[in-house]
C-alpha cells in the first residue's frame, strides 16, 4: 500500500484533511519530520495563514530543503491553498519573500477588481476546467465548484504546466497547477464535498 504523507509544520488545517482522506480509503500519516518525508510516497503540503510565517516554519527543522529535495527527485506532491502558494519561486505578501521555487512564478494579492468585490474571496467558486487533459480532475464534471478562502493567488510562468483557471471580480487567475509530479491547487478540496473528494483520489491515485 502506498504512503502518503500529509506535511505537519503547525499550518492548516490537517484534522479536515485527515478526515477527508479517510472517506476516499486513504490511509496517511502526518509527517513531522524529514525522515517521514523521506519513507513517504507521496506528500500533501496543506497551509492557512501568511506565506512567510509558513517559510520560516518549514525552514526552522529543515523540512523545506526535505520537501524541495523530494520533489525534485520525482515524488508527486500536492500543495493545497497557502500550500500550492508555497510552492512558486515567490511571493508579495507582507514584504517579498522566497517560496520553495518547485514552480515558476510569484505570490501576488488581488487587486483592481470589479467594484463591490470583496478580499478575501470566501465563496464556493467555479473552476474553468473547460476540457484541459488534466490529472486532478478525470472523473469529475466539467468546470466543478470548489470551496475558496484566499487573498493572494499565483500568476504562474510555467511554459509546461497545466494551469486551470477561475473567475473572481473580473480577474481570470491561476487555481490550479500541474506539471510533472508537482500539484497545486489553490481552493480546499477536502471542503469541497464529492468532487473534492475525487481530486484526493486522483492524487493519491497517481502515486
Amino acid at each position: 500500500m502506498k504512503k502518503i504523507a500529509v506535511i505537519d509544520y503547525g499550518v492548516g488545517n490537517l484534522f479536515s484533511i485527515l478526515q477527508a482522506l479517510n472517506k476516499i480509503g486513504v490511509k496517511c500519516v502526518l509527517a513531522k519530520d524529514n525522515d517521514q518525508i523521506d519513507y513517504a510516497d507521496a506528500l500533501i503540503l496543506p497551509g492557512v495563514g501568511a506565506f512567510h510565517s509558513a517559510l520560516e516554519k518549514l525552514n526552522k527543522n529543515k523540512m523545506a530543503s526535505a520537501i524541495i529535495k523530494n520533489a525534485n527527485e520525482g515524488k508527486p506532491l500536492l500543495g493545497i491553498c497557502l500550500g500550492m502558494q508555497l510552492l512558486f519561486d515567490s511571493s508579495e505578501e507582507f514584504g517579498c519573500h522566497n517560496g520553495l521555487g518547485l514552480l515558476k512564478g510569484k505570490i501576488v494579492r488581488f487587486s483592481n477588481l470589479e467594484k463591490g468585490t470583496r478580499v478575501p474571496q470566501t465563496q464556493w467558486n467555479r473552476v474553468l476546467v473547460n476540457g484541459l487533459k488534466t490529472k486532478l480532475f478525470h472523473g469529475i464534471e466539467s468546470n466543478p465548484f470548489m470551496y475558496f478562502v484566499h487573498s493572494y493567488y499565483a500568476i504562474s510562468s510555467h511554459d509546461r504546466s497545466v494551469n486551470v483557471k477561475a473567475e473572481y471580480g473580473g480577474l481570470h487567475y491561476c487555481c490550479a497547477i500541474e506539471f510533472e509530479n508537482i500539484f497545486g491547487v489553490q481552493f480546499h478540496p477536502e471542503r469541497s464535498a464529492n468532487d473534492g473528494l475525487q481530486l484526493l483520489k486522483n492524487f493519491c491515485d497517481f502515486v
